[in-house]
């Protein structure tokens, strides 16, 4: 009787042994295998953060790049514009001063001349200061065919220089200080451009 006690004791032990051993390994087992399972997630986020990262750092770079690149675009444009813009005072200047009495009669009688001389009904529009002083030079000087055909008028538009309206034609030639500074800054405006164009190289 004691002996079968101790076999059925011996049993009862050997068998929650094993049994706590197998829950054991179940219990190691399944932690390594969340313990994986957590390790290669993490893992994932890591890799998912760095690539997030360097695309960010890649998408900052290519803004920064281009926002560097329309900044330089800006200051050449607006040195360009600066540039134009004081070459084209220093032409309306040296213009304005180009054009005095004499130089204006001297163009007028060679326009009148050359444009106006049996062209039927011209006028002349001129600073409404200039009329008396280029009716009394210009027309002193033309044939008296040519002066039937021209009148001097005033206009007040006009500070330096002047206008030939050929009336019978529809031809009107502005020679303006306006005008011929306009024509000298467009001429000279592509070689500005080049200029700078170099320089920012």
């Amino acid at each position: 009787m004691t002996e079968d006690l101790q076999h059925l004791l011996d049993k009862i032990q050997k068998d929650g042994v094993d049994k706590a051993e197998s829950e054991a390994s179940r219990i190691v087992e399944e932690a390594n295998s969340k313990a994986g399972d957590i390790v290669s997630k993490a893992k994932k986020e890591a890799d998912e953060i760095i690539e997030k990262a360097k695309k960010d750092s890649e998408t900052f770079e290519e803004k920064g790049r281009k926002s560097l690149e329309q900044a330089a675009r800006d200051v050449v444009i607006s040195a360009r514009a600066g540039i134009q813009a004081a070459v084209t005072s220093v032409i309306k200047t040296e213009t304005d001063a180009a054009i005095n009495d004499e130089t204006l009669s001297a163009m007028l009688l060679k326009v009148v001349e050359a444009y106006c001389s049996g062209a039927g009904s011209s006028e002349v529009l001129v600073n409404e200061a200039d009329v008396e002083k280029l009716k009394g030079h210009v027309l002193s000087k033309l044939s008296e065919e040519a002066k039937s055909g021209i009148t001097i008028i005033p206009e007040g538009t006009i500070s330096k220089g002047f206008k030939v309206v050929l009336k019978d034609k529809n031809i009107e030639h502005d020679l303006t200080d306006t005008a011929i500074t306009e024509a000298l800054s467009r001429v000279l405006r592509p070689h500005i451009a080049a200029i700078l164009e170099k320089s920012a190289q």
